[in-house]
């Protein structure tokens, strides 16, 4: 399963951190692997030291900003987003994460330039079209995001029902 290869690695990174408490691709990846497992806390403390020790980490700042997120800190999981994106700017889940982060802010037009960047990335991805929909929705542009729900349901019919309709 997932979840005991996750644990087995956090196993592995916690043994490699005893032998090398300064390995910051260690501690990234150990807490990515406890994001993994929604252990929100223990992977924003492995993450911002593996931050700490190598701040040009895009992977790291990205998982930081799923982290926060997740613990609903949606401004800082923005910054993290931000930055992960100023040093890898084609991360298209760092563009569609932020897009999510400033949705729940209520930050939609921004919400939805983000969206648009992420899909003009990967332009065959259910998820981000869908998320396309949801916030053109929320900016009012009714016909334009039943247009990008059912592109999204063409490439994944699992996305047959749009978002609070169900």
């Amino acid at each position: 399963s997932e979840r005991g290869c996750l644990e087995e690695a956090i196993s592995v990174y916690q043994d490699m951190l005893r032998r090398r408490p300064n390995d910051a691709e260690a501690l990234a990846r150990l807490g990515i692997c406890l994001q993994k497992l929604k252990r929100s806390d223990e992977a924003i403390e492995c993450l911002c030291a593996a931050i700490d020790l190598r701040p040009e980490s895009p992977e790291a700042l990205f998982f930081l900003g799923c982290a926060l997120q997740g613990k609903e800190h949606f401004a800082e999981a923005v910054a993290c987003y931000r930055a992960s994106i100023g040093l890898q700017p084609d991360l298209a889940e760092a563009w569609f994460n932020q897009a999510v982060a400033l949705r729940q802010q209520g930050l939609m037009d921004e919400a939805l330039a983000c969206v648009d960047k992420a899909v003009a990335l990967q332009p065959g991805r259910a998820d981000f079209l869908n998320g396309r929909g949801i916030a053109l929705r929320f900016v009012g542009r009714l016909q334009e995001a039943i247009a990008s729900y059912q592109e999204a349901i063409q490439i994944d019919p699992a996305y047959y029902t749009i978002p609070g309709k169900a």
